[in-house]
């Protein structure tokens, strides 16, 4: 029953940020009218808001789950408290190094229980527990740096789509599966 919960927060998540960014791209390039750009942009940005919440949420109950897990079997998670997994990316600068903390340790935890448990489940690609956190930290930053090259700017702003359109809710919808079959398997 969780996991169906996980999956429909997953889908809300991604409609919310697809239609957040939709908005916004149609606030920026289509429109002259200035009341409704500013429509658009405020409605982009509040979709794209509650979507990055709905991320957290998720990401606060995958790390919750493989924690437990951990704790169950008398091991030691790598981080201690999925609050802490959240909480640290709220702090200015340090969440810059705590992004690639989080995804490749969550990785690295996933593999690591299913490979102890010898399940047959397959493992979480380490690349792309290393690509996603190499784009949010260096995507803007480039695009700081590329803004007057139009060409180039646009570049990175799709790598940057790329990354929350696709790689992000595909890499949340792989550990979740993950966190099924581990619990499909440990009852049987």
């Amino acid at each position: 029953m969780l996991i169906k919960k996980i999956k429909s927060s997953l889908y809300f998540f991604w409609l919310l940020f697809l239609y957040g960014g939709a908005l916004l791209v149609l606030s920026i390039f289509l429109f002259e009218d200035e009341e409704i750009k500013g429509m658009l942009f405020f409605f982009g940005i509040l979709f794209s808001l509650i979507a990055q919440i709905f991320y957290l949420i998720l990401l606060y109950q995958v790390w919750r789950f493989f924690i437990i897990e951990y704790l169950i079997n008398d091991w030691i998670p790598t981080i201690n408290t999925p609050s802490k997994v959240i909480w640290f990316l709220f702090i200015p600068f340090y969440n810059l190094y705590w992004t690639f903390i989080v995804f490749e340790r969550l990785v690295r935890d996933i593999n690591w229980l299913i490979q102890e448990k010898k399940l047959n489940i397959p493992l979480l690609s380490r690349n792309l527990g290393a690509i996603i956190p190499s784009i949010l930290v260096g995507a803007p930053f480039l695009s700081v740096f590329l803004r007057n090259y139009h060409n180039l700017f646009l570049i990175v702003l799709v790598i940057e789509c790329i990354n929350f359109y696709l790689l992000m809710p595909y890499f949340l919808y792989q550990v979740i599966q993950r966190r099924r079959d581990y619990e499909n398997n440990i009852t049987n």
